[in-house]
């Protein structure tokens, strides 16, 4: 038996029926890759809100790109590449759009766009109202690719997002921080 064969069973499906025999090592690695990647792909939850602002800030790149490319085509044609400052900027221009656009391509390749829970509880794209010893604040509960702590958006992931998940008014949370135990009081989910 060659180096590249296995000794294990493999059973496949064909016009007679199942088949067994040995089967390469490459291509059982490569079912075994595939299997995993398809059943293990990450959802990605965003609210109608961080989903209309990922499209838009989509669009918006790839009209800067078109920019940065004309910028880079102009830069190119000043001569020397390994002396141009100007190419080097507008290539990092460039490849920094790239990288972002190829990054909001897999969000929204992977998005479900949830809707607010009706049952009172908190879920993704709750607004909640809190207290912490006397002061009150209103944050929004959304997934990781859509938090940002300076708008009021948690994460699911954060240890008050993990904390508030299926919570509902008037229940109190404990929230385990490394400056120690924080209270918090819900006072309303919309």
């Amino acid at each position: 038996m060659s180096r590249s064969m296995t000794a294990l069973p493999f059973m496949g499906r064909s016009d007679e029926g199942i088949l067994f025999g040995p089967m390469p090592v490459e291509i059982m690695r490569a079912c075994i890759k595939h299997i995993i990647m398809n059943h293990m792909k990450k959802i990605i939850r965003l609210t109608q809100e961080g989903f209309d602002e990922k499209k838009a800030e989509l669009a918006a790149l790839q009209k800067n790109r078109v920019e940065a490319i004309s910028e880079l085509q102009s830069a190119r044609a000043m001569g020397d590449l390994s002396e141009n400052a100007a190419y080097k900027v507008a290539r990092s221009k460039l490849s920094r759009i790239d990288g972002r656009i190829r990054f909001l391509n897999k969000i929204m390749r992977d998005v479900v766009v949830t809707q607010k829970r009706s049952d009172g509880r908190i879920g993704i794209g709750s607004i909640v109202e809190i207290e912490q010893n006397g002061e009150k604040k209103e944050i929004t509960i959304v997934d990781g690719y859509e938090s940002d702590f300076i708008r009021g958006k948690i994460s699911t992931f954060s240890p008050i997002g993990r904390a508030m998940m299926g919570r509902m008014k008037d229940e109190k949370i404990e929230v385990i921080t490394p400056n120690g135990a924080v209270r918090y009081m819900i006072l309303s989910v919309k």
